[in-house]
């Protein structure tokens, strides 16, 4: 068997020879490709893996002309990809068991039924340096499946670096995928098109925290953002399955609109706290 570690990359020059370095460590019983997709970064990020695909001869590196963009970026490093599996690891995380990929790889050998496999994930918010379990995660009871209605509705099993999938499966992926933004949410919505996802409990990664696009964001930019995408993703599946995922995506609204209200009441009581430098209880 092989696996394909994808690896997208822009200005990490002070995480991606951790990232790079945790792919590389993996053990098991495959044959291991690294395609690492550097989006013309600014930094020193090229050098670094220039001198990483020296020592390690798994590794290769896609470098467009000029910036494309994640979506072309993670595009055209899948149609690289030899693998039998394709797995992430986005350029500021990193793998901590050595045996991620072989477990993956068995999870997905083992169950048919699924088309990918998450697992659960340590978050690390490097401004406070600090390192903590992802609670839902940690009490997840719901078996090992999780059905495409759960991925939509709920979708906690997020962060690209978790995922593995089939390589006939993203052979199967519609052009019309990369019309929706939402990076590894519309992604595997539309590989749940055809099967189940499995999970893993164990935390086999690390998410770095607070410097990307989306986890800088506000808890409110965030869950205005979610729902916007919510609606969509909604017309985007009814035009190209017939409406027949309607009914999903009204439940996400629905949830994502009592989020957006919550967290925003959350805000309001704590901008009103701050300005009467009020202690919270």
């Amino acid at each position: 068997m092989k696996i394909s570690v994808i690896m997208l990359t822009y200005n990490h020059e002070n995480y991606i020879e951790k990232a790079v370095k945790s792919v590389c460590a993996q053990q098991g019983d495959f044959e291991l490709e690294i395609i690492i997709g550097d989006d013309c970064s600014k930094d020193n990020t090229a050098a670094i893996i220039e001198k990483l695909a020296k020592a390690h001869k798994e590794i290769k590196i896609f470098r467009p002309e000029k910036n494309i963009g994640m979506h072309e970026n993670l595009k055209t490093c899948l149609s690289l990809a030899q693998g039998d599996y394709i797995a992430m690891c986005e350029g500021d995380d990193w793998y901590i068991s050595p045996y991620k990929l072989q477990m993956q790889m068995e999870f997905l050998e083992n169950h048919k039924d699924c088309v990918m496999c998450s697992h659960s994930y340590i978050e690390y918010n490097q401004k406070e340096d600090k390192y903590s379990t992802v609670n839902y995660q940690q009490e997840y009871n719901g078996g090992y499946l999780y059905s495409f209605e759960q991925l939509v509705v709920e979708y906690k099993w997020s962060n690209f670096t978790t995922y593995m999938y089939r390589k006939e499966v993203i052979d199967k992926l519609p052009e019309f995928l990369w019309e929706l933004n939402g990076a590894d949410y519309s992604f595997n919505m539309h590989c749940a098109v055809y099967g189940s996802l499995g999970i893993i409990k164990e935390p086999l990664s690390v998410y770095r925290a607070g410097i990307g696009q989306w986890s800088s964001l506000s808890q409110v930019k965030q869950q205005q953002d979610t729902l916007d995408f919510a609606y969509i993703c909604k017309e985007h599946f009814h035009k190209y399955y017939n409406g027949k995922y309607d009914n999903i995506f009204n439940k996400r609204i629905e949830k994502s609109i009592k989020n957006l209200k919550r967290v925003k009441a959350k805000a309001f009581k704590n901008k009103i706290r701050r300005f009467f430098n009020i202690k919270e209880k």
